[in-house]
């Protein structure tokens, strides 16, 4: 008579498989590092003026770096954002009393510019600013401060404000918690087709030429392309590029007179031609 003989595994053996299990479905650093971000914004670190500038500090680890082994990778970076908003959202109230009074708040756009990487283990400070605000929306300004105070990117992001009013929650709080101490409010923006600054008037004309093109009649047969439609939808993209690129311009000529890039001497090639060290501005 044969016997059979079943294995059950150890509790040991349990906890490892549902830990490896957890760790391959689950980012686990993500949410206990966010817990402990806002455990210690909220129970532990100074109170903030919404107009203030509040700062958090990181590493770049293992995790973080590129497949070239050599950088940060440039997705870990608007990781990041979520710890340093998290922060300034906790210790400004910013949060809690959009919860209160029944809204919430989710990220509608971003954008970030590299400046320079990060390599591995390098300390860095990530800040944090509300730069405006309207009755849907906060705009946040970061900026990736490594040794020396050089700004090796920095992101600008839209939080949009939903079911309730950003701009009484955030003129309540500067009322209630600023006091005339911190920098003044920012300045009402100006009108949507002006947004753009210098370049109002090219964005307007642009427009009315989009405009002036939908009331063409354009002969067109069936199965040919909207040569209207594709016209306008070229006119728009190069415009949208073209203001995203002044857009980096600007950015650039703020940020080098803050923090101007290294000065580096020119390499030497093995044929003689000079290239100078690429940056990434």
């Amino acid at each position: 008579m044969s016997m059979w003989t079943v294995c059950v595994p150890g509790w040991a053996a349990c906890v490892t498989a549902a830990t490896l299990l957890l760790y391959g479905t689950l980012d686990v650093a993500y949410f206990a590092r966010m817990m402990f971000t806002v455990a210690r914004a909220r129970y532990f670190r100074k109170r903030a003026c919404l107009l203030d500038t509040t700062e958090i500090k990181s590493y770049c680890l293992l995790n973080d770096i590129d497949t070239l082994l050599y950088h940060m990778n440039n997705a870990r970076y608007l990781r990041e954002l979520d710890f340093a908003r998290v922060d300034f959202y906790e210790r400004t109230g910013l949060y809690a009393n959009i919860r209160g009074a029944g809204g919430a708040v989710v990220q509608a756009a971003a954008t970030i510019r590299y400046r320079r990487f990060l390599k591995p283990f390098t300390k860095f400070t990530i800040t944090s600013k509300a730069i405006y605000w309207d009755e849907k929306t906060v705009f946040m300004e970061h900026e990736f401060i490594g040794p020396g105070g050089f700004v090796h990117a920095v992101a600008v992001c839209r939080q949009r404000v939903i079911d309730t009013s950003a701009a009484a929650i955030a003129d309540l709080l500067v009322q209630l918690h600023c006091g005339g101490a911190c920098r003044p409010p920012p300045c009402k923006m100006p009108p949507e087709h002006y947004r753009v600054g210098l370049s109002g008037l090219v964005v307007r004309g642009a427009f009315k030429f989009c405009i002036a093109l939908t009331h063409i009649t354009l002969p067109q047969e069936r199965g040919q392309v909207n040569f209207r439609h594709v016209l306008i939808t070229l006119v728009l993209a190069l415009l949208e590029l073209e203001l995203w690129v002044q857009s980096n311009d600007i950015s650039s000529a703020r940020l080098r007179g803050v923090s101007p890039l290294p000065l580096q001497p020119p390499q030497l090639q093995g044929a003689g031609e000079v290239i100078p060290t690429s940056t990434a501005e």
